[in-house]
């Protein structure tokens, strides 16, 4: 469909037009209101902080105006991965899903919506830019980003 799919396999083209095809067709309707500008790649991994405090938020090159559910679901998603490699002290301070979207609905006043369907477009920006990673990195690195794949995928072809 672009350019940064020419050199993915038959397979992976035709699962990302399925998913691309199930997001427009899914769209959910929403008002000019409802959009923002986004970060793109909200995770901690690119947040910097100074005690404690929240001093740059780094790796803008795919922010947006578009619905802000998508850096919710980008965050809550890399918080839960990040819990799981974390060692005990660190993993107790990051929120939870629930935590992060009730702290976002207290100081905006919006309720978040679609997080399921904002989900699958966040896996499907993830899916292509990994792929195109892949293809352009040693073999024996490839493991290491290919375990990346198996959520975003299992994202991508949930209900």
């Amino acid at each position: 469909m672009t350019a940064e799919w020419a050199g993915f396999s038959a397979d992976i083209t035709s699962q990302l037009k399925r998913l691309y095809h199930w997001l427009v067709d899914n769209q959910p309707s929403e008002h000019r209101d409802d959009l923002t500008l986004v970060h793109g790649d909200s995770n901690l991994a690119n947040y910097m902080f100074r005690n404690d405090k929240l001093v740059a938020i780094l790796d803008w090159e795919i922010a947006g105006i578009i619905n802000p559910s998508m850096d919710i679901v980008i965050q809550c998603d890399f918080n839960d991965y990040c819990r799981r490699i974390s060692p005990p002290e660190v993993r107790n301070i990051i929120p939870t899903k629930e935590q992060w979207i009730s702290r976002y609905e207290e100081l905006t006043g919006k309720r978040l919506a679609d997080f399921e369907y904002w989900r699958k477009v966040a896996s499907f920006t993830g899916l292509i830019i990994m792929h195109s990673i892949l293809r352009s990195i040693p073999l024996e690195h490839q493991a290491a980003y290919s375990q990346v794949l198996d959520p975003l995928w299992a994202v991508a072809n949930s209900p």
